[in-house]
């Protein structure tokens, strides 16, 4: 396999994993933006449509509900 074809492999993984990282809004179905807790070392996800949507989900609560299926 020469470099190029190496490079669009890995491209082409990279985007399957950012597409699956993908959290959607329960209420609206926007993507949700990933954001810092300044105050905490903790993230949470807010609606892009904001100040539309104001739904708000903790990344703990999506990892356990991630892991409950």
């Amino acid at each position: 396999m020469d470099f190029i074809n190496l490079i669009k492999d890995l491209n082409s993984k990279t985007e399957t994993l950012e597409r699956e990282k993908t959290v959607y809004c329960p209420s609206c179905g926007s993507k949700m933006i990933k954001r810092k807790n300044k105050w905490k070392d903790t993230y949470w996800y807010g609606c892009s449509d904001f100040p539309n949507c104001r739904s708000v989900i903790q990344e703990k609560a999506l990892r356990d509900r991630h892991f409950k299926k």
